[in-house]
């Protein structure tokens, strides 16, 4: 059994980090919707889509690799360390149409730096009263 990854970036194939999945065979390209892509300089970001505007993209084209069972964890273990690296992304599981069929896909979602004032205090929503 595999376990499927979806890279956009440096981990693509070209990309600096690629070496990383040497161990993985490569699927194709696939497609992630309703997801965009930021250009963060030398790095992008895929976010959840929320833009209104009818001619920005709702979907983000990336690759897709088969990940053994046997090295799924130590793989797991080094993107973790890759992207905690920029302490900006979360790991998540997200689907991809590639080759004709949809794979859930383990991917990692950019979290952008949220303005302290905005945190809600001890982590408790306290409901206004009306």
């Amino acid at each position: 059994m595999s376990n499927y990854i979806f890279v956009y970036g440096t981990l693509k194939r070209g990309g600096r980090s690629n070496s990383l999945l040497s161990d993985c065979e490569f699927i194709g390209v696939g497609r992630a919707w309703g997801c965009v892509l930021l250009n963060l300089g030398e790095i992008p970001g895929l976010i959840p889509a929320n833009i209104k505007n009818s001619d920005r993209c709702n979907s983000v084209l990336g690759e897709v690799y088969a990940v053994p069972d046997k090295n799924w964890h130590a793989l797991l273990r080094q993107l973790d360390r890759l992207e905690r690296a920029w302490r900006m992304y979360l790991r998540v599981k997200i689907e991809v149409d590639a080759r004709g069929s949809t794979k859930e896909c383990t991917t990692y979602l950019y979290m952008p730096t949220i303005d302290s004032e905005n945190v809600v205090s001890e982590g408790v929503w306290k409901v206004p009263v009306v």
